[in-house]
């Protein structure tokens, strides 16, 4: 496609008062319902090689704009006129910057960008700002959907992250998901995972607020979430609200035997999981441990006493919870034996 630049430097203050001029404001913006709105071709073409392939190739002399709401247009236009984003709203946020991309307007894209950052920073794990970070977060997975552009959507998550507690992200969605879980889309589905991820217990939070509402079974969404869930390596994921999690799962109503199988594997998964978790805080524990007893022996040549007390001290509290520790083990074998046993008679069991 080949176009002609006018090379005038953007943003540029036109200047207002020059809109709405009968002799400049020659191409027509074609609007919803038979709207028109008019403005120049040369400073909408300064701002879009788009607008000025098409007003100054193809001479086309009016656009069709009736994708976009009348309000980001004029926004778009008053934008373009005075070289400043003032007009930019949250209501008009949307259509403006899909309309900024169809007409590749670089600096009005930077401009809603950062406009977009500034409402994530003032989000907090508040009921106050609930509405606000529902917003950010309709509005970041409507890009990412529509634009494939996951920039948004990590502008949030890391908001969120950072500005959250554990119990804040778990309240906030539930407010979210907890009743339409089942209807959820991918995107949606991976931003809970984007929340969740690092700490299973938030999911779970979830899960007890959504598996009252399961009438027949598990659905496909909530077999997602489980799986990611369960895919977590930090520790959260033996919580007391995950085991909770646990036996809500085998009151759902109407659970297939799929359904059985399924819950059953997780249990597995997490149960190694477990066990694993232990195992290596033991091996980090004795590790500890002798090097306690490389310094314990240089503190007896030296008739150190007191360190030697602290040191036998620590010694003896992690060898406390080194037993504490085999003990878990212990308790995880046995769940994994009797999970086995199970799942063998779920595998040969008529479905």
């Amino acid at each position: 496609v080949s176009t002609q630049s006018t090379g005038a430097p953007v943003p540029m203050n036109f200047g207002r008062e020059s809109l709405g001029s009968p002799v400049h404001d020659t191409l027509v913006l074609k609007l919803r319902d038979d709207k028109e709105l008019c403005a120049s071709p040369f400073v909408l073409s300064c701002n879009s090689p788009v607008i000025a392939y098409l007003t100054v190739d193809l001479m086309q002399t009016s656009i069709d704009v009736d994708d976009f709401s009348e309000d980001a247009v004029k926004c778009f236009i008053d934008a373009a006129y005075s070289g400043t984003l003032e007009l930019l709203t949250k209501d008009n946020f949307r259509d403006l910057n899909k309309m900024v991309h169809v007409f590749d307007v670089k600096w009005m894209m930077e401009g809603c960008r950062d406009f977009f950052g500034e409402i994530v920073e003032t989000l907090a794990g508040t009921l106050e700002t609930i509405d606000v970070t529902s917003y950010v977060i309709d509005e970041a997975l409507y890009v990412q959907k529509t634009r494939k552009d996951d920039g948004f959507i990590n502008l949030v998550i890391d908001r969120i992250d950072k500005a959250f507690t554990l119990t804040e992200k778990g309240s906030l969605l539930k407010h979210e998901y907890s009743s339409k879980m089942g209807k959820l889309e991918n995107d949606e589905l991976d931003f809970i995972h984007g929340i969740s991820s690092k700490n299973s217990v938030i999911v779970s939070e979830l899960m007890l607020a959504h598996l009252p509402n399961l009438r027949v079974g598990l659905d496909d969404n909530t077999r997602y979430i489980l799986q990611k869930m369960n895919e977590n390596k930090d520790s959260s994921v033996f919580g007391e609200s995950v085991d909770s999690m646990f036996e809500k799962l085998l009151e759902v109503e109407g659970l297939a035997m799929e359904d059985m199988k399924f819950i059953v594997s997780l249990q597995q998964t997490r149960c190694l999981s477990l066990k694993d978790y232990y195992a290596d805080k033991i091996t980090n524990l004795n590790k500890e441990h002798t090097d306690l007893t490389k310094y314990r022996n240089n503190a007896l040549k030296s008739k150190n006493f007191q360190a030697i007390c602290e040191i036998d001290r620590m010694q003896n509290s992690i060898e406390n919870t080194i037993n504490h520790n085999r003990n878990e083990c212990r308790w995880c074998h046995g769940c994994l034996s009797k999970l086995d046993n199970l799942a063998g008679t779920l595998r040969y069991d008529p479905i």
